[in-house]
């Protein structure tokens, strides 16, 4: 708490306590520990321009001002010693420098100005803040949305499914199917905050997505400057969602990406599925057709792809493929 006094010479004047009358040294007011007792105490200019309530629980003070401190003095000390208090204020040993006149005129005037603030207009006021306060309800913070989340657009042949656990997110993007041959593959990784997501890769794709329990809306920007948007829905069925394996192969890397809607599940439960997805041998960026999934190759955990051989299925859950 900043001192109310700027000199030693002036810390160690004698001061009255406004609220018990027991004289002290100013430093006993700047060091509020050493203070005769806890309770409140109306005291000298703490900057310029008002009188300052200092209150003490231990050695931990607080300062009021203005209607927060005429509130405190009324709850604390009720209306009539809290007149008291106010009225003791003029009556307060000033500091005798020349330069202090303007807080000697604005302690000798403060006490009149918190009589009038502690008349019924303060006390209104008072109940006013206090009942704004209790009723007030506490800030609820939006619980954290988690889940597997596809979309897809077969006009488009747009897919995305976004796997989340609230804080992190691993998104993927691609436009293969079997009636389209795959032009893009973008992976994203990242953290959610406030139930969105905003995420950059490695290639420069970005994605943008607001999350709820029901769905995933939001845009995929890719790097040749296309961009289009999505509503990505929460899946039912636990063998839909996004699929993903990691191969390496004669010492080349590919990443393989499948998206598998309820609809796809639900339609064929044996057979060969509607879904999209992708191959990215990420270092040299190309990319190759993806095998369709079949109710086998999920149940099985594999499926073969052509010229390379076996993928091993890992089913993205709550934001990590693994």
């Amino acid at each position: 708490m900043a001192a109310p006094y700027d000199s030693p010479a002036i810390a160690r004047e004698q001061v009255a306590c406004c609220c018990c009358g027991r004289p002290m040294n100013a430093s006993n007011v700047i060091g509020f520990d050493r203070h005769p007792h806890d309770g409140v105490c109306m005291a000298r200019p703490a900057c310029g321009s008002e009188p300052a309530q200092l209150t003490a629980s231990g050695h931990r003070p607080r300062a009021f001002t203005v209607l927060d401190r005429a509130c405190e003095l009324l709850r604390i000390r009720g209306f009539r010693r809290a007149l008291r208090v106010a009225r003791l204020v003029p009556r307060a040993a000033v500091l005798t420098a020349r330069r202090q006149e303007d807080r000697r005129w604005f302690l000798r005037s403060g006490g009149g100005l918190l009589v009038t603030l502690l008349g019924s207009s303060m006390l209104a006021a008072c109940g006013a803040s206090a009942t704004s306060s209790a009723s007030s309800p506490a800030s609820v913070s939006t619980p954290s949305v988690t889940g597997e989340f596809v979309a897809r657009d077969l006009t488009a042949h747009t897919w995305v499914a976004l796997s989340t656990d609230g804080r992190k997110v691993t998104a993927y993007a691609c436009d293969g199917d079997h009636e389209h041959p795959i032009t893009f593959a973008q992976w994203f990784t990242g953290s959610v905050t406030d139930n969105a997501a905003d995420l950059t890769n490695a290639n420069g794709a970005h994605l943008m997505a607001t999350l709820t329990s029901k769905a995933v809306t939001g845009t995929v920007a890719l790097p040749d400057g296309k961009s289009f948007s999505f509503t990505a829905n929460a899946i039912t069925s636990s063998r839909a969602g996004l699929y993903r394996s990691e191969q390496t192969i004669g010492g080349v890397t590919y990443v393989a990406g499948w998206v598998v809607p309820d609809s796809a599940v639900a339609a064929k439960p044996t057979g060969v599925l509607l879904v999209g997805g992708g191959i990215l041998r990420p270092r040299g960026g190309e990319l190759l057709t993806a095998p369709a999934l079949t109710s086998q190759d999920i149940s099985t955990g594999q499926v073969l792809v052509s010229g390379l051989g076996m993928f091993v299925l890992t089913q993205c859950h709550l934001g990590t493929c693994s």
